[in-house]
């Protein structure tokens, strides 16, 4: 049963990841366990047909788009996987500024 359910999951972000990307688009998957989310993001940068960038967030992360603008390469990226929100330590602040950075 489970793995339907992550298949399915798997399916929906391949499909958004496939289709014409016209502004960002946040998407967030949770997974129970780190070796499920390894293996389903081995799954997901199989499928696809461009280069899927990772970036592993600090602990001590507190700004997201900081975060990422330091780690990613000047270049636009099409597909971006963010790994380690379980282990920030101020999660709601974080989520919060990504959703009002979204809105610029």
């Amino acid at each position: 049963m489970r793995e339907d359910s992550n298949q399915k999951a798997l399916n929906s972000i391949a499909l958004i990841l496939a289709g014409e990307a016209q502004e960002f688009d946040l998407i967030l998957a949770r997974c129970n366990s780190t070796g499920l989310s390894k293996r389903l993001i081995q799954r997901l940068e199989s499928r696809s047909d461009f280069p899927i960038q990772k970036v592993v967030l600090d602990p001590a992360t507190v700004v997201l788009y900081t975060t990422l603008e330091a780690q990613l390469p000047q270049e636009n990226c099409r597909a971006l996987v963010v790994v380690g929100f379980e282990s920030v330590q101020n999660i709601d602040s974080v989520l919060t500024g990504a959703n009002v950075m979204k809105s610029f």
